[in-house]
Parts: C-alpha cells; structure tokens; sequence
C-alpha cells in the first residue's frame, strides 16, 4: 500500500516515469503528469493524492506501479505493483541498468 511512488535513478541514464494503474476490466490507465526528466544519483516521487487533487483520475485501492522511459532508450514498468492507498506510506523502486537494458524493482513499499 502507498500514497506515494518513489523512483531512484541508480542507471545510466536519463529519466522519467509516470504511474500505470490496472482498470476493473484489465486495462490500463496512465498519469498524464510524470517526474520530469532526471540523471543519474537523483529520485523524484509522485504523491497521487495531489495528482488526483490537480485533475488526475487514479481510482483509490487500484494496483499501481511506475512506468519509467529512458530519454533515447526504453520504456520499462516497474517489476511488482502496490495498491494506491491515500493517506498510506511511500513505495521506493529501484532503477538500475543502461538506457536500453534495465530494471525498476520494488525494493520498499
């Protein structure tokens, strides 16, 4: 569970990530708001509290993960989801790689 979702850039890279969620019917819905780009050594955090505060449509109790984008690399979302609790705690992922060759892991939720 988790209000918060935090990615910690530990690749080489340049990055950015939005939030994914999973619809009753299995689909997908995204954020429209990301992290902005940022290098290497960096996190950044997404409250979705206040992105649905700002216009977002996160449902509460949804299963939610990043979804992160190298600048000129890949595009790869986070390898476990949490449910989007308000008023819960933070989750922390761990980005490790190279543009084209890398991993989000949950690594505290």
């Amino acid at each position: 569970m988790a209000q918060t979702i935090v990615c910690i850039n530990n690749a080489g890279m340049i990055m950015q990530f939005w939030i994914e969620w999973v619809n009753d019917d299995g689909t997908q819905g995204w954020t429209q708001a990301n992290s902005g780009d940022y290098p290497v050594d960096q996190r950044r955090s997404l409250d979705m509290d206040a992105l649905n505060s700002q216009g977002e449509s996160i449902p509460p109790g949804r299963l939610v993960r990043p979804h992160v984008q190298a600048v000129a690399g890949a595009s790869i979302a986070g390898d476990r989801y949490i449910t989007y609790t308000p008023g819960s705690g933070t989750a922390i992922y761990d980005v490790t790689g190279t543009s084209f060759n890398y991993s989000v892991t949950l690594i505290q939720s």
